[in-house]
């Protein structure tokens, strides 16, 4: 009897070790039937192996939306973090970084929280701002998240989307009341970075909302001197002009 107690025991833990990692190779390879089926068999949806991978999160990184949904309903975790070498990032972050507008949907409208300050303290608002993601952008405003939440390096999403020239999302945030002159740890503005990073269209329409071209960094640099330095002549003329 004891025995046969320690051969079931054995077989079980066999069958539970053989099903948590086959989820993870089913939902990678979009293996939806085989995902069900071993669901069915008592494989775990929040199983996470030691690298930190679960299932939700590999189907969110392979913007597998009819993934998502199935382990969802299977109730997957939408707060669990994927944890390698000490950075954490859960569903939702990578969502808006890759812009995966179908899956963000699904993450809050199942709880997700839309103000929680992720890798670096950067919200899912400016970690689609940063990566141009408009659709991603207007929904999460539409879902109260806020404009101007600082990251660690007390940057917001309008710098962030300024810096990398995305003028729409600009146009957005800015509408949304996002402050044009907004510092950050190093004193630097949306206009600066618009101004560094060679995006005339952007400093024209921070110009034209009150951005302060007076304003300087921590290191006395203005958006005039940033544009001088990173080479871009039309910008320097057109701050140069907006002075007189």
């Amino acid at each position: 009897m004891k025995k046969l107690l320690i051969f079931s025991l054995t077989l079980f833990l066999s069958v539970t070790s053989l099903t948590a990692q086959d989820i993870l190779k089913a939902v990678d390879a979009k293996d939806y039937q085989q995902v069900e089926k071993l669901l069915k068999s008592g494989a775990k949806v929040n199983f996470q192996d030691k690298k930190g991978n679960f299932p939700l999160w590999l189907a969110v990184w392979n913007d597998d939306s009819a993934m998502v949904r199935l382990l969802i309903d299977n109730g997957a975790d939408i707060n669990q973090k994927m944890v390698n070498k000490g950075v954490s990032s859960d569903c939702l972050e990578i969502a808006c970084q890759n812009g995966s507008t179908a899956i963000v949907i699904m993450m809050v409208e199942h709880g997700a929280s839309v103000n929680e300050k992720r890798f670096h303290g950067a919200s899912a608002l400016r970690i689609a701002s940063r990566n141009g993601h408009v659709d991603i952008v207007k929904y999460l405003i539409g879902k109260g998240a806020e404009i101007d939440e600082e990251a660690d390096d007390r940057a917001t999403p309008l710098e962030a989307a300024a810096g990398k020239g995305h003028f729409e999302i600009v146009q957005m945030l800015v509408e949304a009341r996002a402050n044009v002159n907004h510092q950050d740890k190093d004193k630097d503005t949306p206009l600066n970075e618009a101004a560094r990073g060679g995006h005339i269209e952007v400093v024209q329409y921070l110009l034209a909302k009150g951005a302060d071209v007076s304003l300087k960094n921590s290191e006395g640099q203005s958006a005039e001197d940033l544009a001088k330095l990173s080479g871009q002549p039309k910008i320097v003329a057109l701050l140069k002009d907006h002075q007189k």
